[in-house]
């Protein structure tokens, strides 16, 4: 799970990961276990993107530490990092790392004029007309994470847009959290796609592990968040709340790092599951 988590946090990209372990499995480097808890992992390590996005709102106040971690301080300098490895350095696996240093780079410059092009719909009374409407529909807002996830094929540029999009003051927590439970499984759509590229069953077993992982992490997520909801936990005015970049941020992590920790123990369970859905001579 750590390993799943650190590779993820690096190259950005929880898909990139599973892809990685796709090749393990198929080398025969690592058995289907071993592979799920990794999975696993990489979902808690795909949360980074967003607690980085959130320094954008954070003022530094003179700490050079977290100026550096700023998204417009660290993308420019993983630009040129990226770029002076690719260009100057002959090294492949130097050039390797070049690749991830500019795909940081772009991820991070992308989402920063994301948010600032949604700036205008603060004051867009159709766009906070919609929004609300939303906030009354969790399976609605589930259903659209899922679907614009399985669009732009990136669960970090997702919540990159939501984060973007809580600048206008129109994202409540009840609009939030199953937005962000939505975009969870929109990537295991993309994970089942390159899962099934690979010619091996624990390959295969592998995607079909995520679906079921996040799946089950969701449903029953949404019916503890419903429960609170009804009962009113945490005040009423709680859910009604809008949301800044930050707290869309500490959802996210908290929301995977539980579900995790809650069906780590289940690992085993969760492989004899994929193992019955592929059979051997399926």
């Amino acid at each position: 799970v750590l390993t799943g988590a650190l590779v993820t946090a690096i190259i950005q990209s929880s898909t990139a990961t599973i892809v990685l372990t796709v090749g393990l499995i198929g080398a025969g480097i690592l058995n289907l276990r071993q592979a799920v808890s990794i999975v696993m992992g990489a979902n808690i390590g795909t949360t980074v993107t967003a607690q980085i996005i959130r320094l954008m709102d954070i003022e530094a106040g003179g700490n050079s530490i977290l100026v550096f971690f700023k998204p417009d301080t660290l993308a420019p300098i993983a630009l040129i990092i990226g770029i002076i490895f690719i260009m100057f350095i002959k090294k492949e696996a130097t050039k390797n790392t070049g690749m991830i240093a500019m795909g940081f780079g772009v991820l991070f410059t992308g989402l920063m004029s994301m948010t600032s092009a949604v700036d205008p719909l603060a004051d867009s009374p159709v766009f906070v007309d919609v929004i609300q409407r939303f906030s009354d529909m969790p399976m609605l807002g589930i259903v659209v994470g899922l679907v614009t996830t399985v669009i732009v094929q990136s669960s970090s540029a997702m919540v990159g847009m939501i984060q973007a999009l809580s600048v206008t003051g129109a994202m409540s927590f009840n609009l939030v959290y199953p937005l962000i439970m939505g975009i969870n499984l929109g990537t295991c759509v993309t994970t089942a796609m390159v899962c099934s590229i690979g010619s091996t069953k624990d390959a295969k077993r592998t995607g079909v592990v995520h679906i079921a992982f996040n799946t089950i992490g969701t449903i029953a997520f949404l019916a503890v968040m419903t429960v609170m909801q009804h009962y009113a936990v945490f005040g009423s005015d709680f859910w009604n709340n809008t949301v800044d970049s930050g707290g869309i941020a500490n959802f996210q992590t908290i929301f995977n790092l539980i579900t995790a920790v809650v069906l780590l123990p289940f690992t085993g369970i969760l492989v004899k599951l994929s193992m019955r859905i592929v059979k051997e001579d399926g």
